[in-house]
C-alpha cells in the first residue's frame, strides 16, 4: 500500500460546519471550516455509478455566498462522444429521423441551455435529453448552463435520408 498511487477520485473539500455546503478560504474563515476526503467522480462516470450505487453522494454546493472556483467540472456531455459520426435513418414514413443528445450536470436544478451550430434550439432542466434532427454534414453543440459554464462538441452526421 505504501508503493501504491492516490486515489485520484478523493478530493480533499471544504464543508460549513453544518455539512452541509461547500465553502473555502475567500468566504469562511478557518475555524468555521471542516475538511473531508470526498470521493468525487467525473460528471458522465456520476451520472452512471448513482443510479446504481444510492450510498453515492454528490459533492454540495457552494454556499451562496462563495462563489465556486471551478475545481471540479460541473457538467458533461455524455452523447454525443467527440468527433462521432451520426446517421440519422430515414423513418417509416419518409422524414428523416432523430437523435438524442444527452448531457449530465451536479447541480440537479441546473438549466442547460443546447446550441447548434451557433443558434439557440432550446433548455432542458433536470433530465437533459434532446431530441436533434438536423442535415447531414459537420456540426458543433455548444451547451451553456446558467452559471455560465460552457461544453463544446464537434460531430458529423453522415446520412439524413
Amino acid at each position: 500500500g505504501l508503493s501504491s498511487p492516490v486515489c485520484s477520485y478523493h478530493k480533499l473539500i471544504h464543508l460549513s460546519l453544518d455539512e452541509k455546503y461547500r465553502v473555502h478560504s475567500e468566504c469562511s474563515p478557518l475555524n468555521a471550516m471542516k475538511s473531508v476526503s470526498w470521493f468525487v467522480l467525473p460528471p458522465v462516470q456520476e451520472y452512471y455509478f448513482k443510479s446504481r450505487n444510492l450510498s453515492y453522494r454528490s459533492l454540495p454546493t457552494y454556499r451562496k455566498d462563495c462563489v465556486d472556483p471551478s475545481s471540479v467540472a460541473s457538467m458533461d456531455i455524455i452523447y454525443p462522444k467527440f468527433n462521432s459520426k451520426i446517421y440519422l435513418p430515414v423513418q417509416l414514413n419518409g422524414v428523416p429521423g432523430s437523435t438524442i443528445f444527452e448531457a449530465t450536470h451536479r447541480n440537479p436544478l441546473a438549466i442547460i441551455y443546447w446550441h447548434l451550430d451557433g443558434q439557440f434550439i432550446g433548455s432542458t432542466k433536470r433530465s437533459h435529453h434532446f431530441s436533434v434532427s438536423t442535415e447531414e454534414g459537420q456540426h458543433f453543440l455548444t451547451l451553456v448552463d446558467d452559471a455560465g459554464a460552457t461544453l463544446q462538441r464537434s460531430f458529423a452526421v453522415i446520412s439524413a435520408h
